[in-house]
């Protein structure tokens, strides 16, 4: 039987989590302040971990969450990385892509070393919305990655989508509660902001409550270059009715679908709108999950 290490890359701002997890810090070299992690308890011969960093604005119930407890049932261990830094404003100043990925890196090492899990385990990456956008990077990086989920996310940036969904004239997105909670909910205010970002310094703070230098990283390093690379299994996953998903993003992945003989990436379509709290959606994406995850 397969040993899985199975990384679930969510970007979550915050999170609560019990189902027997303990909280756990990370030094992160060269970081003002410690990253904290949820790991669950068990034994690390078993076949499991997931991490999962908070996504803005959080979607999903972690604590009676369908995906988690049938995960745990399977004997997966899961970790869920917090954001670095306690304090807000430093977690605006260090949220970054590449803060992320090397956070990623030392907790891995950490926990091997640490022997909390199985050095000898394949990985599964999992990823929602932003976390989505590190896994294509993630699984060329990471030893062992076997298999990937990313949900919701398309080839570009979280920068790039809303200019794509501009472009087309769709402007449903904006009344969201995400884009409320960036406060960004005035498309004019919103065309402006964009351009800013290009030409303002890195750490002004143009877009929403993040630094320019957050949506720049990203739009510099989209997907599809590290897609292109992956010799391993992956899923893309698009809630039909989720507000960020343009018709740019899915000729894209149409484009991209089977471009790679040595990738089995799928594509696939569930039902819903991209919010997890919802039952019969986090029910949906669980079962899927589950049936292609070996």
């Amino acid at each position: 039987m397969k040993r899985f290490l199975c990384f679930s890359i969510l970007i979550l701002s915050s999170c609560t989590v019990s189902m027997n997890f303990q909280q756990k810090e990370i030094a992160v070299v060269d970081e003002i302040e410690n990253a904290e992690y949820w790991i669950s308890s068990g034994n690390p011969e078993g076949k499991d971990l997931i991490f999962i960093f908070p996504d803005n604005l959080d979607s999903i119930d972690w604590e009676t969450n369908t995906l988690l407890t049938s995960l745990k049932k399977e004997n997966y261990k899961i970790v869920i990385p917090q954001l670095i830094g306690k304090k807000e404003s430093l977690q605006t100043l260090l949220d970054s892509r590449s803060r992320r990925i090397k956070t990623v890196n030392n907790l891995y090492n950490q926990l091997i070393n640490n022997r909390e899990i199985d050095s000898l385990a394949n990985v599964v990456l999992i990823g929602f919305g932003e976390g989505a956008y590190l896994l294509p990077y993630l699984a060329n990086y990471i030893p062992r990655v076997e298999n990937f989920f990313m949900i919701n996310a398309g080839l570009g940036s979280p920068l790039s989508e809303m200019q794509y969904l501009i472009s087309e004239g769709d402007n449903s997105f904006l009344n969201t509660p995400k884009m409320r909670y960036f406060g960004m909910d005035d498309l004019d205010e919103l065309k402006r902001t964009i351009r800013e970002v290009h030409t303002y310094g890195e750490f002004d703070i143009r877009l929403g409550n993040k630094t320019n230098y957050y949506w720049k990283e990203f739009y510099t390093y989209p997907t599809d270059p590290d897609l292109a690379h992956i010799s391993t299994r992956g899923n893309i996953i698009l809630s039909k009715g989720y507000p960020f998903m343009s018709k740019t993003l899915k000729a894209e992945l149409n484009l991209i679908n089977g471009s790679n003989p040595l990738t089995k990436l799928n594509i696939t379509e569930i039902e819903g709108k991209g919010d997890f709290r919802i039952k019969e959606e986090i029910e949906l994406l669980t079962n899927y999950i589950l049936n292609n995850i070996n």
